[in-house]
C-alpha cells in the first residue's frame, strides 16, 4: 500500500511538473503577442517634489530589455538611456514644471512604445543662513540671504 502511494506521488509531481511548463509556454507566448508597452509608475502625475537631489523614475514594460533600450525624456529632451533597469535617475532638476516619458527603442532604434507623460513640480528653497545682528540682542536673530 505503502509503494502504491509513492507511486502516486511520483505520478502527480510529474503531471505538476507538465502542467507548469505548459502554463509558463503559454505565458510566453501570450506575452509575445501582446502590444509593445512602458508605464511609468513612479513618480505620479502631479507630484511635487522639495529640495531634492535627484528624481527616481521606475516604470513596468512588457518588452524584454536584453532587446530594448530605455530612454528618459524630459521636456522633450533625452536625459538618460538604460539597456536593462526599470529605473532611471534623473540627476539635479531644475526647479519648476516638468514632463517626464519612458520612450522604448530597439538595437536600430526604431520606437517600439511611449509612456504616457506624467507632470512633476519641483520646489528648490534658497539656502539662508542665521546670522545675529550686533544692534539686537543675542537672543533675536534674522533671516539673511546667503
Amino acid at each position: 500500500m505503502k509503494d502504491n502511494f509513492i507511486k502516486s506521488c511520483r505520478v502527480l509531481c510529474r503531471f505538476i511538473s507538465i502542467l507548469a511548463i505548459f502554463l509558463l509556454a503559454t505565458e510566453n507566448c501570450l506575452a509575445s503577442n501582446a502590444p509593445a508597452s512602458v508605464k511609468i509608475i513612479s513618480p505620479v502625475q502631479g507630484q511635487t517634489f522639495h529640495n531634492i537631489p535627484s528624481v527616481k523614475v521606475q516604470f513596468s514594460s512588457n518588452l524584454n530589455p536584453k532587446n530594448t533600450n530605455f530612454v528618459l525624456w524630459q521636456d522633450n529632451q533625452v536625459v538618460r538611456t538604460s539597456l536593462e533597469s526599470k529605473q532611471l535617475i534623473l540627476r539635479r532638476p531644475d526647479r519648476g514644471t516638468h514632463t517626464l516619458q519612458i520612450k522604448v527603442c530597439n538595437r536600430q532604434g526604431q520606437f517600439l512604445a511611449e509612456s504616457q507623460i506624467v507632470t512633476i513640480y519641483v520646489h528648490q528653497y534658497q539656502v539662508k543662513r542665521l546670522r545675529a545682528d550686533n544692534n539686537l540682542s543675542s537672543k533675536r536673530l534674522r533671516l539673511l540671504s546667503s
